[in-house]
């Protein structure tokens, strides 16, 4: 059985769209989301079966099971 690769994304800047539809396209699995800009971390959450999203680095660190 293929394992996906799991993920974890610091930053929701411009480029990071770049990086999400490749993801996307990857068939990676997104497991959270850190960003200090809510709106656009809810965002791109939605794309990604409403992942976890955070605005403290460590906390999502701690938090997530990669």
């Amino acid at each position: 059985m293929k394992s996906k690769t799991r993920i974890a994304i610091v930053g929701t800047g411009y480029f990071s769209k770049f990086h999400f539809d490749a993801w996307k396209r990857l068939g990676v699995n997104i497991v959270a989301i850190c960003s200090l800009n809510e709106n656009e971390a809810v965002h791109f959450s939605k794309k990604f079966n409403n992942c976890p999203i955070y605005s403290n680095f460590k906390k999502m660190i701690d938090e997530i099971d990669l």
